[in-house]
């Protein structure tokens, strides 16, 4: 069996490495996002509801908020299991990711406003 990795870490490290993939998760959702809004709003237009002002509008809210979910589960993914990490005196095993997993997970489940899907998380 493979021993585990230990690492040298502290818990400042994790929270730039946190606030690190958050900045890098926030770019890549706002790209997922823009992608994704210009193409709705261009099925819109497709379907009659031609008004530029509600297209950009829709195109602008949907970037927004696909950077804040993803850099807020990439942050929070990140910093978990590098923090797991350092409480477990630098051992690099799955259960740094699963718990890391299943915290932004269950953050991504609050969001959604519905505490009985919390238990599927």
């Amino acid at each position: 069996q493979k021993a585990p990795v230990r690492i040298r870490m502290n818990n400042t490290t994790c929270a730039i490495m946190g606030v690190s993939n958050l900045l890098r998760g926030a770019q890549l959702g706002a790209g997922f996002g823009a992608i994704f809004g210009v193409y709705e709003s261009f099925q819109h237009w497709n379907s009659g509801l031609r008004e530029p002002r509600i297209m950009v509008s829709h195109t602008i809210s949907r970037t927004i908020g696909s950077a804040a979910s993803f850099g807020t589960y990439l942050g929070v993914y990140s910093g978990t299991k590098c923090s797991m990490a350092v409480l477990r005196g630098g051992k690099q095993d799955l259960l740094n990711t699963a718990t890391a997993g299943g915290l932004a997970g269950a953050l991504s489940v609050l969001r959604s406003g519905d505490p009985r899907a919390m238990a599927g998380s």
